[in-house]
């Protein structure tokens, strides 16, 4: 029997097993029965005690209860070792016996990962901690698939996301198929011009729509409009996009004051005469990054020194 266990992706990276609960008749408080035992069937490498550990809100000698039962069988899920859980019930003397019949994973055997350019595969299988011949298990394997691509953003400056998500799981001989894609840039906005215009920081951009996102490379581009000094900061902020595995950026920036004004006074004994210097600075003229730089200097003869 063929066993394939599906894992969808939600932004933020996370992971959400699909689980296929057994629905399960409602009975009124009046006629259910009472719990006598519970039982686990369908496992054969997960011990049966480990799954009864898990089982906390149906308890013997209780009524039957359709929504605690629920909240056991996802229990049982969050484990991470199963395919599916469904429950049966038998008459047992009185009341009831509880039946947990579980669907095991495939026995794991290896990870393969395909699609990456910028980030070679083999820099990421040490984040997958599994062993061969383990049950697969979709919770630690979430847990390493977040990791391995938290790893990409931080050391690669790379972001990642699986491809198709809805088809990533692991088939029949316990083989896991990652097929990640790096990120591109979808739509790249401008925000918080007020002076300068727009086209000063497009001249400066070297990225462009469809460029796979290169934190590096993004890093150095903030670097090259600083460097204009007419702002006083640029904020970087990536976000979901229409356009499929994109992320749109947005800059925002903030401006700098960029205009200046001098002055200076002087007086020399020597020549009798008091000096004055007027200076003005502009390092974005008419919002283009351009510079303008004025000094005036004057002087006048002390004519009260002189006719002493």
């Amino acid at each position: 029997m063929k066993f394939t266990t599906r894992i969808h992706i939600l932004m933020g990276i996370t992971l959400i097993l699909c689980l296929g609960l057994t629905s399960l008749t409602t009975v009124s408080a009046e006629s259910a029965p009472s719990i006598i035992t519970f039982e686990i069937q369908g496992n054969t490498h997960i011990p049966a005690e480990k799954i009864l550990g898990v089982i906390t809100n149906t308890k013997m000698g209780a009524l039957f209860d359709a929504q605690k039962v629920r909240l056991d069988v996802q229990a049982i899920m969050a484990m991470g070792y199963f395919a599916d859980v469904q429950v049966k019930t038998d008459k047992m003397l009185d009341g009831v016996k509880i039946i947990f019949e579980v669907f095991e994973n495939p026995l794991y055997k290896e990870v393969q990962i395909s699609g990456l350019t910028r980030v070679k595969p083999e820099t990421l299988q040490s984040f997958f901690t599994q062993k061969p011949g383990e049950v697969f298990n979709t919770e630690t394997f979430k847990t390493n698939l977040s990791k391995a691509i938290k790893s990409c953003q931080e050391t690669q400056g790379v972001w990642v996301q699986p491809r198709n998500s809805d088809k990533l799981g692991i088939d029949a001989d316990g083989v896991v198929k990652i097929d990640l894609v790096e990120l591109k840039y979808g739509k790249i906005k401008i925000q918080g011009l007020v002076k300068t215009k727009e086209k000063v920081v497009t001249r400066e951009l070297s990225i462009k729509t469809g460029d796979i996102i290169d934190r590096n490379v993004l890093q150095d581009e903030i670097s090259r409009l600083m460097r204009l000094r007419i702002f006083d900061g640029v904020d970087p902020q990536l976000e979901m996009s229409e356009i499929p595995d994109s992320l749109d950026l947005t800059l925002q920036f903030k401006e700098a004051q960029t205009g200046s004004f001098s002055f200076g006074v002087s007086y020399s004994e020597t020549s009798q005469t008091w000096g004055g210097l007027l200076g003005y600075g502009e390092s974005n003229l008419m919002g283009l990054a351009q510079n303008l730089s004025l000094d005036l200097n004057y002087s006048v003869q002390d004519t009260a020194s002189r006719q002493v």
